[in-house]
């Protein structure tokens, strides 16, 4: 029986299984550049771009409770906080459809 869509995270809608696990093996090394490909690729509207923060949101997943769709993301000399890669790791892997505004 095949998983309800509603249902699949988006680790598994984009089959990013190998892509989470190579970020957090590289946390304290990952490239910004990347990260950000990552966060575009699931879905992410990026706001502030140029700025020292871009803000990404999320416009049919959230995390929670509390419940939350945004996540902030900062370069360090060309490479990813190690936190926030941390972040966005576990938003793709335990975020889930969004039923209504913040249910």
């Amino acid at each position: 029986m095949e998983p309800n869509i509603e249902e699949v995270s988006l680790e598994e809608k984009y089959q990013l299984e190998e892509t989470c696990q190579r970020f957090l093996q590289q946390k304290k090394n990952l490239l910004f550049s990347d990260l950000m490909k990552a966060v575009e690729r699931v879905g992410f509207e990026v706001r502030h771009k140029g700025s020292s923060h871009q803000i990404a949101k999320h416009p049919t997943y959230q995390l929670g409770p509390p419940y939350y769709d945004t996540l902030n993301f900062q370069e360090s000399k060309g490479t990813a906080k190690k936190y926030q890669v941390e972040q966005f790791v576990d938003f793709v892997r335990n975020a889930q459809p969004k039923k209504g505004k913040y249910e």
